[in-house]
C-alpha cells in the first residue's frame, strides 16, 4: 500500500511541476501560448482530415453509400487545418470575435433578466455584475480579439499554476504517508 502512495505521489509531484512550468510560460508569454494552442489545433485538424480522407476512400467500394460525406468533411478539416497553421494569429482573432458575440449576447440577456427580476422584486446584484462583466468582455473580444485571447492565455497560466501547486502539495503530502 505504501508503494502505491509513493508511486501516486511521485506522479502527482511530476504533474504538479509540469503544470507549474506551463503556468509560468503561459502567464509570462500568453501570446506564444495562444499561438501554440492554435497551431496544435490546426495540426490536429489537418491530421484528422487526412485520416478521414483515407478511411472514406477505402470504404467507397463498400455497400456504404455515404462515404462521400466523409470526403467533404475531410477536405473541410484539411483546408481549415492548413489555414489555422498558416495564419494562427488571424485564426485566434476570428475565434475570439465569435466568442465576443456570444459573450455580448449573454451579457445582454443577463442584464435583461436582472431588470425583469428586479421589477418582480427578486433581482440579484450577482446577475447584474455578471451581465456587466459579460458586456465588458464581449466588447473586449469584439474590438481587441487577439488581446482578449492573450487575457485568456494569462488566465490559463494562472489556472495551471494553481493546479500545479495543488498537485505538488498533494504529492508531497502523500509521500509522507
Amino acid at each position: 500500500m505504501r508503494t502505491t502512495f509513493l508511486n501516486n505521489s511521485l506522479v502527482s509531484i511530476i504533474i504538479g511541476l509540469l503544470a507549474i512550468i506551463f503556468g509560468i510560460l503561459a502567464f509570462t508569454n500568453p501570446e506564444a501560448t495562444v499561438l501554440a494552442i492554435a497551431t496544435y489545433f490546426g495540426i490536429f485538424l489537418l491530421l484528422a482530415g487526412i485520416l478521414i480522407l483515407v478511411a472514406s476512400l477505402s470504404r467507397r467500394r463498400s455497400e456504404y453509400s455515404g462515404w462521400w460525406f466523409w470526403i467533404i468533411e475531410a477536405i473541410f478539416d484539411i483546408v481549415i487545418g492548413l489555414i489555422v497553421i498558416a495564419y494562427p494569429k488571424i485564426s485566434v482573432s476570428v475565434l475570439m470575435v465569435f466568442i465576443g458575440i456570444w459573450v455580448l449576447i449573454a451579457g445582454i440577456m443577463q442584464m435583461t433578466a436582472y431588470y425583469r427580476l428586479k421589477h418582480a422584486g427578486v433581482g440579484s446584484a450577482v446577475i447584474l455584475i455578471g451581465g456587466i462583466l459579460s458586456l465588458v468582455f464581449g466588447i473586449l473580444f469584439l474590438f481587441r480579439p487577439f488581446e482578449g485571447a492573450m487575457a485568456l492565455g494569462i488566465l490559463l497560466g494562472i489556472y495551471a499554476l494553481i493546479f500545479g501547486f495543488i498537485a505538488l502539495f498533494r504529492g508531497l503530502r502523500f509521500s509522507k504517508i
